[in-house]
């Protein structure tokens, strides 16, 4: 037990971990209600701030947590966490041990992803911790933030019943603008600069952080998006969120006005809106004009830099198979799914482009559906996830800023359906140290603590390796026993060299195109 005074908050006891101090379950924003927009707390409170215990997580299925380390493939003990409606926008905030309020220590804020339909930085795999410790140890401390925020219906369901009754669409991703503003205002209570945050997010987290950079105003000093951009979670449209707020009107039975629908929404308890809804409703980013202002696109990206292009560094990066997860949205394909592929490609690209893909990744009508699927996989991989890191650096280096690639190649040492692969958030098992006495072997618990060190660097403002060029550049590359840099080139970083010629030949958008007309169909 520690307590910490706090200049602006007051007394917060916290708790001691591997000689680090976390103040957990810090509220950074209150709601009224379900749909509120979330408002920053009152401080100080009256009596000392008890920060010993998790906060709950925001509404979402139950069983989230399991389910994502079951696609690590590895368990770790935790208990599970009540849900909660208004009290779960909070934070976890990991400080070194002994640090004081005068340090002005770097900060390294994260997001957690989850589709924007779970999650949350409470869970094990994201304690902060040990690389906290980890960066004392390398003599660059920094403070960790385990930011969670509003994921599915409370986060991201919009219609114009909803705008007339007062609330506003992209309410998941404010609720990360309120917790980064409430960082820069108070983590120097705890030691930390607010000036010098660095922002991290994996899968939707990491899209999240692309969402953040087309903001005019610079919430963080530096972009970590980790195997996830807009690129691939893409905005929709206002009428395409309408036809899902629609939709779940439906599928809950409500009647009367607009301002009664919501209403009834609002109050309508948890698990039956769950059971009601299940997956049919699909929720995320729209184009709202204000922190979502345009669908992004390949194209976009060469026209003009992003607003955060001028304001932020960036260090970007893909697993070799973060396709894999991507399983989950089209397993339910998966009967005659060669067939539906190559009709796709061919209803979308011109002929012979259509069969350059097809050829690419061996992909016919006649292959069979468990053979084509991993295959199509790969496709929606490259176009979904490797594609955008090259993207996304230039558009930074054209702006004068520094950018780093990453990519992870690790394989998945633990057995399941993904063993041998370095699938979609393996990474993240490796980056917080979390993992490492499950790693089989020396050499991997090495890359585990490399990968570590090369974050830190990046978030305490060193070099992790030699800045891009508008010409490319070099690539920090994991493997599953040693860490290189290298030209970023497929040859030497894993990745398909067919698939980034035909990109550049055709427009990446254009293969993009196939991806979601192959969604869609």
């Amino acid at each position: 037990m520690s307590t910490l005074t706090h200049p602006q908050i007051g007394q917060i006891k916290g708790l001691s971990k591997d000689d680090t101090t976390q103040y957990l379950g810090i509220p950074y924003g209150t709601l009224t209600s379900r749909f509120a927009t979330a408002v920053p707390p009152s401080y100080p409170s009256a009596s000392p701030l008890d920060a010993t215990q998790h906060a709950p997580t925001c509404l979402q299925p139950p069983g989230t947590a399991a389910m994502e380390q079951g696609l690590i493939q590895q368990p770790l003990s935790f208990t599970d966490r009540s849900m909660s409606d208004l009290t779960s926008l909070c934070l976890s905030i990991t400080v070194p041990a002994n640090t004081p309020a005068s340090a002005k220590l770097p900060v390294f804020a994260f997001v957690h992803g989850g589709g924007f339909a779970l999650g949350s930085t409470t869970w094990p795999q994201y304690d902060f911790a040990r690389l906290v410790r980890m960066s004392v140890e390398r003599g660059t401390p920094m403070i960790g933030v385990g930011i969670n925020y509003r994921v599915g219906v409370p986060g991201f369901l919009y219609g114009k019943d909803m705008g007339e009754a007062g609330y506003k669409p992209n309410r998941g991703l404010a609720d990360q603008q309120l917790a980064l503003k409430w960082v820069k205002k108070y983590i120097g209570g705890f030691g930390g600069d607010g000036d010098n945050v660095t922002l991290g997010g994996e899968s939707a987290g990491g899209a999240a952080v692309t969402y953040h950079l087309h903001q005019e105003e610079a919430l963080f000093r530096r972009a970590v998006p980790m195997s996830g951009s807009d690129l691939l979670v893409k905005s929709t449209p206002l009428e395409v969120a309408e036809g899902a707020y629609q939709k779940a009107v439906e599928l809950l039975g409500l009647q009367g006005s607009g301002k009664e629908k919501v209403a009834a929404m609002e109050k309508m308890e948890w698990m039956e809106m769950l059971g009601k809804l299940g997956m049919a409703v699909q929720t995320g980013p729209v184009v709202d004009g204000e922190i979502v202002k345009f669908v992004t696109t390949y194209e976009s990206l060469t026209k003009q830099p992003l607003p955060g292009a001028t304001w932020s560094d960036l260090l970007i990066g893909d697993c070799t198979f973060d396709g894999s997860i991507l399983g989950l949205r089209i397993g339910g394909k998966k009967d005659g799914i060669a067939g539906k592929f190559v009709a796709a490609v061919e209803k979308t690209l011109p002929a012979e482009t259509a069969k350059q893909l097809l050829s690419i990744y061996n992909i016919s009508a006649s292959t069979d559906d468990d053979t084509a699927f991993i295959l199509i996989l790969r496709f929606m991989n490259d176009i979904g996830f490797y594609a955008p890191l090259a993207a996304y650096a230039a558009n930074f280096v054209a702006a004068g800023r520094n950018a780093y690639v990453y990519h992870f190649n690790v394989p998945n040492p633990w057995d399941g359906m993904w063993k041998g692969e370095a699938n979609h958030i393996l990474d993240v098992a490796y980056l917080f140290q979390n993992y490492n006495e499950k790693i089989p072997s020396d050499a991997g618990r090495e890359v585990a603590k490399k990968m570590g060190a090369t974050f830190i660097d990046f978030v305490v403002g060193k070099a992790p390796l030699e800045k891009r060029t508008s010409g490319g550049g070099k690539a920090v590359v994991f493997g599953e026993d040693s860490v290189q840099i290298t030209d970023d080139v497929p040859t030497q970083t894993g990745r398909r060299e067919a698939f980034e010629k035909l990109g550049r030949e055709i427009g990446f958008d254009a293969l993009d195109k196939t991806f979601g007309t192959f969604l869609m169909s």
